[in-house]
């Protein structure tokens, strides 16, 4: 196991009884799996200093092209999970979805089986497939947190208690499994109620930055739900 840093290394490795290796050339190259989990900024000045020509080799960016391996060994590919890992906090592996690629068929084969050791929700997807996928969480997941936090610092703000809103968030992310989701949009928008978008806009004159988002997603809105 290598890390840039090697502290990280030296505790994943504690964890899963693993070894530590450094410099990366003293990598053990006659194994399975070679799993590159590094930024996607950091993966192609990694990528040009493996070779690996008897393992399978993945990486694990929604991003990147899979043929950024192809140099390392002829049998790469991809496995990433749309989720957002922080550390010290604790996720159900067997409840995630994983997203393939291989670069042949039985490299795709042998990946299966290696995720489905893990978990069931396993989804083949091409790298332009995959691409669209890591867009769509980084609107739902990332975007989705800093508008909330962008909630909790105005409830802050405006001395009312954070989680009293815990209830609708929950609620609309449950909302969000099934069915068509605009058929589901409330709020004032959604009703065609100018009065309280205008009461809205008035009080957030002093939020510019939460101005211009309220502004965007009432316009949003009002034109996937044309029916008041």
């Amino acid at each position: 196991m290598w890390s840039r840093d090697c502290s990280h290394a030296a505790t994943l490795a504690s964890q899963v009884g693993a070894t530590t290796v450094d410099p990366l050339a003293a990598l053990d190259c006659a194994v399975d799996f070679c799993i590159v989990a590094v930024s996607d900024d950091a993966l192609p000045a990694v990528a040009a200093q493996l070779r690996m020509p008897d393992s399978i080799v993945v990486h694990t960016s929604g991003t990147c092209d899979l043929a950024l391996l192809r140099d390392v060994s002829p049998r790469h590919g991809v496995l990433w999970s749309p989720i957002s890992f922080v550390r010290q906090e604790a996720l159900d592996y067997a409840t995630l979805p994983y997203c393939i690629e291989g670069s042949d068929a039985a490299t795709t084969a042998a990946l299966e089986q290696l995720v489905g050791a893990v978990g069931t929700h396993i989804y083949q997807l091409d790298t332009a497939q995959r691409r669209h996928a890591h867009l769509s969480a980084v609107i739902a997941n990332n975007f989705g947190n800093a508008l909330l936090a962008e909630v909790q610092r105005l409830t802050t703000q405006w001395n009312i208690p954070f989680e009293l809103l815990q209830p609708i968030i929950m609620q609309t992310a449950l909302r969000a499994g099934t069915g068509d989701l605009w058929q589901r949009q409330t709020g004032p928008a959604a009703r065609h109620d100018h009065s309280t978008l205008d009461t809205h806009r008035a009080m957030l004159q002093g939020q510019p930055e939460m101005l211009e988002l309220y502004d965007l997603f009432t316009q949003l809105i009002m034109q996937n739900r044309t029916t008041p």
